[in-house]
Parts: structure tokens; sequence; C-alpha cells
């Protein structure tokens, strides 16, 4: 069974050594959660943290956010990214009533991150013509990597998650 817990400044090593985000990568992250421009949970096991969740790009006006998972490879295939996804997507869309959508993208070559996010009931594919413009290119690239959007809405989540 996976928990969702909060992000402290003690948990920056232990993020770079299985994930390899920075220290300045993780200093932001902290940041835009005291902002409220978003929310990050360690995803753990137990007592082993598993990887990280978070809802970025929080905004009230637009009613949507980004999410972002990141796990260890110990876990792909295992169940935990969809329990990780359930429980942080209950939690934004408990704590934030001003949001009534959720974007995320993977990568084209991501194949088995692809597969594992259409068996989620709640998910839409979409094109990215239907992503906020400021998402996409945020996300653009000069490598020209393709990515595949989805979406998730609050009231298709409330009746299928």
């Amino acid at each position: 069974m996976i928990e969702l817990r909060e992000l402290g400044p003690e948990h920056a090593d232990v993020l770079h050594r299985l994930l390899r985000i920075s220290r300045t990568g993780f200093d932001g992250y902290l940041a835009e959660e005291v902002l409220g421009w978003s929310i990050s949970r360690l995803v753990c096991l137990g007592d082993q943290i598993v990887g990280l969740i978070q809802v970025r790009k929080l905004d009230s006006e637009k009613a949507y956010g980004v999410l972002g998972t990141w796990l260890v490879p110990q876990v792909w295939g295992t169940g935990v990214n969809q329990a990780a996804k359930e429980a942080m997507l209950r939690l934004v869309f408990e704590e934030r009533t001003d949001v009534d959508r959720v974007y995320f993208c993977i990568e084209e070559e991501n194949v088995r991150s692809l597969r594992a996010a259409e068996k989620l009931r709640y998910v839409k594919k979409i094109g990215e013509e239907d992503v906020p413009c400021e998402l996409v290119d945020d996300l653009r690239d000069v490598s020209g990597t393709q990515r595949r959007w989805y979406a998730i809405m609050r009231e298709s989540f409330i009746r299928c998650g």
C-alpha cells in the first residue's frame, strides 16, 4: 500500500540519489508549494521512498494543474504508479476546489507509461491543440521529442476514480 507524504528539506539528498533531482530543482519545488503553485508528495511504500509525484502550475484563474510522476525502476509495473496518481488526484481535487482539470504528458517512446496511462478509466487522451499553449510551450524542446497529452477532469475522476 502506498502512502503520500509531505516533502521537506530533509528529503533533498534521498531524492537526488534515487531520482537525480538537483538541489536547485528540489528547492524550487518547496518554494512553489509555499506559494500555492504546486503540491508535491513523496511516494512511499512502508518507510521506503520510491518516488515523487507533483501537480504543478496550479492556476486558480485557469482552473488547471500539471501532473508529474517519477518512480524508481524497482516499482515499475507493480501498480504503484496508478495508486500514487489516484491518491494525488484525490488530494488535489479535495484541497484545491478551484482546479477542474489536470493535464499530463508522456514522451512517445515511453511505451510502458503510455500503456499504464491508457488503463486509467478517468484519463482522456487529448491532442496537443486541446492543451493550453503555455503548457505545451514549457515542454517544447529543440530535440523534437514527441509527447502524448492527457487530461483528467474533476467530474470524471470523482465518477470513475
